[in-house]
């Protein structure tokens, strides 16, 4: 794990940089599972609509970042951010993907 230590993230003690490794893992891990929700649920046709929704979600964001001229903010709190901090962000989006990840599964076909 020492060769890919990334000083600002895991330079902290020890618990935290445990913690951090397991909330990007987990939500590495939903963020996947999710993907085969959608498939499992819709097929391809369903997987190509899930990505699109998310592209499309994506350059929306930015846009009205770029165009309320919001991007120095945006860049303030994120390098601003203390790593735990930056883990509480990513156990948020974590448990919105596993909120998302959940209503499909609900009635995903075995």
């Amino acid at each position: 794990m020492y060769a890919f230590r990334v000083p600002y993230l895991l330079g902290g003690p020890w618990y935290m940089t445990w913690l951090t490794s397991f909330v990007l893992l987990t939500l590495v891990y939903v963020y996947g599972l999710w993907y085969c929700l959608v498939y499992r649920r819709w097929d391809l046709t369903g997987l190509v609509v899930f990505i699109g929704a998310q592209m499309t979600a994506f350059v929306v964001g930015f846009l009205v970042v770029t165009w309320t001229h919001a991007s120095t903010g945006f860049h303030d709190f994120f390098a601003t951010l203390t790593p735990a901090g930056f883990t509480g962000v990513l156990a948020a989006l974590a448990a919105v993907l596993l909120a998302g990840g959940f209503t499909t599964i609900r009635r995903v076909g075995v």
